[in-house]
């Protein structure tokens, strides 16, 4: 129960401290670098929870950690099977984008793609599993 409250204490201050340096902050790169610090932080709380939960039962949380790993795996194919010069080179100037990141643009694409088909699958066979069953 006393990390708990410590816990709360530390989000409540990190809350009113990014809160008070986006009100009275006038300079837009110390804000931008407190939402990269907060970000950067974010994932490391997330990172340490997930790992100490993880950690405590391994067996248990296989199934989780096979699915993270194919994750991993479908976005590492993703960047492999996605073309680099499927756009013209002028639409990266437009943006000024670099070059080098339209492989990882296209491999986002194709992995949410990806996430959505398996998600509209799975509902589908989520409602006939429900209607089989009745």
């Amino acid at each position: 129960m006393k990390n708990k409250k410590l816990y709360n204490i530390i989000f409540a201050a990190v809350l009113i401290i990014s809160a008070a340096i986006t009100l009275f902050v006038k300079n837009i790169d110390i804000r931008i670098y407190v939402g990269y610090v907060l970000i950067i932080l974010s994932l490391i709380a997330l990172l340490y929870s997930a790992i100490s939960i993880i950690s405590k039962n391994i067996k248990k949380n296989l199934k989780s950690i096979i699915v993270f790993l194919a994750a991993i795996a479908l976005v590492v194919v993703f960047y492999f099977i996605s073309p680099s010069n499927d756009l013209p080179i002028s639409i990266y100037e437009k943006t000024n984008t670099p070059l080098g990141w339209s492989k990882i643009i296209d491999a986002g694409m194709y992995l949410v793609y990806t996430l959505v088909g398996i998600v509209i699958i799975s509902l589908i066979y989520s409602q006939v599993r429900h209607l089989v069953k009745k």
